[in-house]
């Protein structure tokens, strides 16, 4: 860690108060086919990647998973409040991916469905997308984009207007129906997060045999989503 500047200031910094990471890696021994990487490298500076939560969102071993399900299905009871936020933040995370993965197969994770809640690129702002040229060329430039829900609890006028991308969702965490259940009785609040993210200022050297990577992403965007697209699929 390197510190640039040590100050005094009249308020505490809570976590998620910075506006974007920057990362630089060094990935070793990299084999692979050149032209291969060339063309995800181009790929992700266009489109950008899946925006999955990371495998370190559900413990070593999935173990905030298990512990999850205690919490969430088995009613096993957890005085640590902290540990219970970080179980609660597991199981939505892990719907949220079930539900990504499903696009990808899908192929339309970087496509809005009718009125789908449509994602401000780089902010909290969601509204429900018209479908037309220019949102479709907004879609198109990273401006905005998919979405995919946080579980919780909802009303049915808030999934009225795109009912058929929510039935789409339902269908496919329904093996899941009593994680969800326990999100909603957990009174989690149903919100929606981009499915896609963009990797800003985005470069790639080659030093022998080792690959740097260097890029931007913004907070509560996972760092190994964007290895996984460059090196493992």
């Amino acid at each position: 860690v390197k510190l640039d500047r040590v100050d005094r200031h009249n308020r505490k910094i809570k976590r998620g108060t910075h506006q974007s990471n920057h990362f630089k890696i060094k990935v070793r021994d990299v084999d692979g086919d050149s032209i291969d990487l060339k063309n995800k490298i181009d790929k992700i500076q266009q489109c950008g990647v899946p925006n999955y939560f990371g495998e370190q969102r559900f413990g070593r071993n999935l173990n905030n998973m298990r512990q999850a399900e205690a919490l969430l299905i088995k009613g096993q009871r957890f005085k640590d409040r902290n540990l219970k936020s970080i179980l609660y933040s597991a199981a939505r995370s892990w719907l949220f991916n079930c539900i990504l993965s499903q696009r990808i197969k899908s192929n339309d994770w970087t496509s809005l469905y009718a009125q789908e809640p449509a994602n401000l690129n780089g902010t909290n702002s969601v509204f429900n997308a018209d479908n037309d040229l220019a949102e479709n060329e907004r879609l198109d430039s990273l401006d905005i984009h998919p979405t995919a829900p946080m579980w919780g609890k909802f009303k049915q006028e808030q999934v009225a207007e795109y009912s058929d991308l929510h039935e789409f969702e339902q269908s496919i965490i329904e093996q899941h129906v009593d994680l969800c259940a326990g999100l909603e009785k957990a009174n989690l609040s149903y919100q929606r997060r981009p499915i896609r993210m963009p990797v800003d200022q985005f470069e790639c050297t080659q030093e022998g045999d080792d690959l740097v990577l260097s890029f931007n992403l913004s907070k509560g965007q996972f760092a190994t989503s964007v290895l996984r697209e460059l090196l493992l699929t």
